[in-house]
């Protein structure tokens, strides 16, 4: 087996055990383009960074709804804020798809993991970047999943990467590479999903026949942070499903 690791640059969410402080805001628009918002903070119309590639309206309306943002602690960049949360009826939606794979790792210290053996972003074979990868578990791909339904479909359907690695995670399978996919719904509401690719849907089928895991996951906010906790009838759900 060959690996490459590639380190990731440094930032808060990668930083152990700090202490993040959120900012209550209200959110107003989408920006023009992809990864820009605007919120209301303090009273003045802000420019906030949105860490998704497609448009959150594809997933959620957030106009007029209260958010949580972080503060940047890099002054040059163009926004001071990122987008964290939407907190709607009460209820916390996740919607920092960067800091997923963070969450996912701190789940993994927690239960007992050494951060010395979890690599990051590991090219495997020189087939697949993998979003982690543990000796004892193999490769461990993060999938997160977005909505205020309980119900959700998967993948979206602008999504092409994910047929193509599932290919090749067939095929790291078949000499002997264990491989997990860890299914993250950035809202506790969701407990379902329906395939809305039946080629995806019919790979992951021959990858689980190879021994492919499946975990799922659900983001929750606790004691002033975000963090995972095991989500069971989803993960029953997609099996079931498959």
């Amino acid at each position: 087996m060959e690996f490459k690791h590639k380190r990731t640059r440094t930032n808060e969410h990668d930083t152990k055990n700090m202490k993040k402080t959120y900012i209550e805001a209200t959110f107003i628009e989408e920006g023009k383009y992809r990864f820009i918002c605007t919120i209301l903070i303090d009273g003045v119309l802000t420019e906030c960074y949105v860490s998704s590639s497609s448009k959150l309206s594809k997933y959620v309306k957030l106009e007029n709804q209260k958010v949580l943002v972080l503060k940047n602690k890099d002054d040059k960049l163009r926004t001071r804020f990122t987008l964290e949360a939407a907190i709607i009826k009460k209820q916390h939606l996740y919607l920092n798809f960067n800091n997923t794979n963070h969450l996912y790792r701190e789940y993994l210290l927690s239960h007992g993991y050494d951060e010395r053996t979890i690599q990051r972003e590991t090219l495997v074979n020189g087939l697949v970047k993998t979003d982690f990868f543990i000796n004892d578990i193999g490769c461990i791909e993060v999938k997160s999943l977005l909505s205020r339904e309980k119900h959700i479909s998967f993948p979206d359907k602008s999504s092409k990467r994910i047929g193509e690695q599932l290919k090749q995670y067939i095929n790291l399978q078949k000499v002997g590479i264990p491989v997990t996919f860890a299914f993250i719904a950035m809202s506790k509401d969701i407990i379902s999903l329906d395939w809305s690719n039946h080629d995806v849907k019919n790979d992951l089928s021959k990858a689980i026949n190879l021994g492919l895991k499946i975990e799922a996951f659900s983001v929750v906010y606790e004691g002033s942070s975000f963090k995972l906790i095991k989500n069971d009838m989803l993960k029953n759900q997609i099996t079931a499903n498959l």
